[in-house]
């Protein structure tokens, strides 16, 4: 089964959509772009300089370089994808930039189309969304419509494609800075609160740091059946990062669930093993809610 969960909500969204998500100011009726961080605010002026004059295309390349994802096999700014629709209804008025805004394509290295994708799709995912900040702050002509995300198995097949519009996600979030030690000090006391053993973390640095992490749950029912809670619990608030990684293994080590967040893009999924809930489904992306 794969949902996106946040703070106790879920949502299903089908292969290569996302739900642009916005909250409404109800005195004004003006809407606003959806927020995740505890504060928002401009870059710092030496990244600013960092940015400024570089193409969409030379600022994921520093990017990418950054991350050092060997999953991310190549990456291009470059128009819609061949066969995208904006909308489900064909006679309705497509949003701006839907049909003509640069889109990130990307080509992902994945062990197989299911489960084993999760992983390089949210590595992706921290990229595009560090890629629409840095383009933002380099006064990129238009901003960044979506993500085109390919799949590629180790024979060289292609898997999948993944098409999804980002929405319209706040600018200028203001993440956790943190060392590595600080937060896996920080994950430690946190797997402890919520009753789990920690069996790793890592931590991938983009523009901030987002945590990888890896526990096992002695009851994997009872942990799935509050799955929220206790992430936010582990994570001390999943929203302090950029982005979240979330592994839960049974005690044989086999995993019950895997659950990711990437903050800048608004985008998550959840994968629960089929004897705990549904049917796995881990290609599709839905959009996170606040």
């Amino acid at each position: 089964m794969l949902v996106s969960t946040l703070a106790g909500l879920a949502l299903v969204a089908g292969v290569g959509t996302a739900l642009a998500v916005h909250s409404i100011d109800s005195s004004s009726t003006k809407i606003r772009p959806l927020t995740y961080a505890k504060r928002v605010g401009r870059a710092p002026v030496v990244r600013r300089q960092t940015v400024q004059g570089r193409s969409p295309n030379e600022l994921l390349d520093l990017l990418m370089a950054r991350l050092a994802a060997p999953a991310m096999l190549q990456g291009e700014v470059s128009s819609t994808p061949a066969g995208y629709r904006a909308t489900e209804d064909p006679n309705a008025v497509p949003p701006p930039g839907a049909l003509d805004g640069p889109w990130a394509h990307l080509r992902v290295l994945v062990p197989d189309a299911g489960v084993g994708s999760m992983l390089p799709l949210w590595q992706a995912d921290l990229l595009v969304g560090d890629l629409r900040e840095e383009m933002h702050i380099a006064n990129a002509s238009s901003p960044l419509f979506g993500e085109a995300i390919t799949l590629v198995t180790p024979s060289g097949s292609v898997a999948n494609t993944i098409n999804t519009n980002i929405g319209d996600i706040a600018y200028g979030q203001q993440f956790s800075d943190a060392s590595d030690a600080a937060i896996r000090s920080s994950v430690e006391r946190g797997a402890a609160a919520a009753g789990v053993s920690l069996k790793s973390i890592t931590v991938l640095n983009g523009l901030n740091p987002a945590p990888r992490v890896v526990v096992a749950a002695a009851n994997p029912a009872q942990y799935v059946s509050n799955a929220d809670m206790e992430e936010h619990t582990i994570f001390h608030d999943p929203r302090t990062y950029e982005g979240v990684y979330l592994e839960v293994d049974d005690s044989s080590g086999d995993p019950v669930l895997i659950s990711w967040s990437s903050f800048r893009t608004g985008i998550g999924q959840t994968w629960i093993r089929p004897d705990l809930a549904g049917s796995p489904n881990p290609t599709d992306n839905g959009a996170l809610l606040p």
